[in-house]
């Protein structure tokens, strides 16, 4: 599941989270995870990583 720029991974052995924190690593998750192939993911990216660090800041203690 992608929630954003947090991958989480559930197999038998329980839940990993990945935090993707470049557009490299996104663009890999896009494709292989999810069949996802687009143009340009740039755009994409520059919107979830922003909205991520804001949900970051408003979560942290």
């Amino acid at each position: 599941m992608l929630r954003g720029a947090v991958l989480r991974t559930i197999t038998s052995a329980g839940e990993q989270d990945e935090t993707i924190d470049n557009v490299a690593r996104y663009e890999q998750v896009l494709s292989d995870q999810f069949d996802l192939h687009l143009p340009d993911v740039n755009p994409l990216w520059e919107k979830v990583w922003a909205r991520h660090q804001v949900w970051a800041k408003e979560n942290s203690t």
